[in-house]
């Protein structure tokens, strides 16, 4: 994953990104219940399968968290923005 310094500025809003973040998000945490279910699911005899299930939900919940983090470094960031407008440091 490569990261841009910190001084350069994106051609992307970030605003832009929120609305697909949060239908991804959505829809990740659907299937997640899902695989969920799955796992609980009485199958006595499919010890692999509910394995499988869990290591699915495990991943799963590890890439929902991390969009919950860019999600929140996003609002953080806007945050710093608007303050930097409102102190003078940036204009509009």
């Amino acid at each position: 994953m490569t990261e841009q310094p910190s001084n350069v500025e994106t051609t992307e809003k970030p605003d832009e990104s929120v609305p697909d973040r949060n239908m991804i998000l959505g829809w990740l945490k659907e299937e997640i219940m899902l695989a969920r279910d799955k796992t609980r699911a009485d199958n006595p005899g499919k010890n692999t399968i509910r394995i499988q299930w869990s290591r699915t939900v495990i991943m799963g919940c590890s890439a929902y968290l991390q969009g919950l983090h860019d999600r929140e470094l996003d609002e953080l960031a806007a945050d710093i923005q608007a303050i930097k407008v409102h102190v003078g440091m940036v204009e509009k």
